[in-house]
């Protein structure tokens, strides 16, 4: 498989089952019906702040934001 320029990187060894469970937990707690995802998207804003991880938030119609977060250097190639 070619080199595409990302580390190989096993991000399961990084995160604890705990913390994805609870996370996850909390945001399926969030209502949110389609259409009005404002509470879910006050919460991941949260949640990345507390952490330092940069984002941007994008919304063509503003009860439907996007939440877009950066994760690592972009000098040094492609990021997710």
């Amino acid at each position: 498989m070619p080199n595409s320029g990302i580390p190989d990187v096993n991000w399961a060894d990084r995160v604890s089952r705990d913390a994805i469970v609870d996370v996850s937990q909390q945001l399926v707690s969030i209502q949110s019906v389609s259409g009005d995802e404002l509470a879910v998207m006050t919460f991941v804003q949260q949640w990345l702040d507390e952490r330092g991880i940069g984002f941007v938030v994008t919304a063509n119609d503003p009860n439907r934001p996007n939440v877009i977060a950066t994760v690592g250097n972009p000098e040094s190639g492609p990021i997710v």
